[in-house]
């Protein structure tokens, strides 16, 4: 495992916060969000896929996933809270693909190689025993615990995530 992956571990998860969020400006406020993304990715929307989350909900599994803020890492980070709710459907997960690769805006539009990723991200939310991540209720956790803390209880190992790092990476170009 990288030493940066490995200091994020460690980290609390306020502290991941803080260091990926505050420190980014690329950090979204949900009237950042564009119409079609809200439709689809959003819990309150009438349309929203399963695995949707809200926008808190998905920074914090963003964290817990070891995810930044690229189209690479939404990509996964969608593919995997899709993927984890047990609700998802193979039509839904065609239909996001189209949306997302055809109907999104450009900088929210996933092309081929982050359909890959998605895929990679829903394979491994998938086969997780703990269920329903886009639905926690993270306001009610002590925001001090460690990132691996967290991981442990989600179902989530670090060596996996590393493994899903080095996937990704060879995704790229790969077309």
């Amino acid at each position: 495992m990288s030493e940066s992956k490995k200091y994020r571990s460690r980290q609390s998860l306020a502290d991941a916060w803080q260091n990926t969020f505050e420190a980014s400006e690329r950090t979204k406020k949900a009237s950042d969000i564009s119409w079609i993304v809200w439709l689809c990715e959003n819990p309150d929307s009438p349309l929203a896929f399963h695995g949707a989350a809200s926008l808190y909900n998905h920074d914090h599994i963003h964290l817990i996933l070891g995810r930044c803020l690229d189209k690479k890492d939404e990509a996964f980070v969608i593919g995997f809270t899709m993927g984890n709710d047990s609700k998802t459907t193979g039509l839904e997960v065609v239909l996001f693909k189209f949306i997302s690769f055809f109907l999104y805006p450009q900088a929210y539009r996933f092309d081929r190689e982050h359909l890959r990723i998605f895929d990679l991200g829903f394979q491994y939310g998938r086969s997780r025993k703990f269920k329903g991540i886009n639905s926690f209720d993270f306001s009610k956790i002590d925001h001090r615990v460690k990132l691996s803390r967290l991981r442990r209880f989600f179902d989530i190992s670090d060596e996996i995530l590393n493994e899903m790092n080095r996937r990704i990476q060879s995704v790229k170009g790969s077309a």
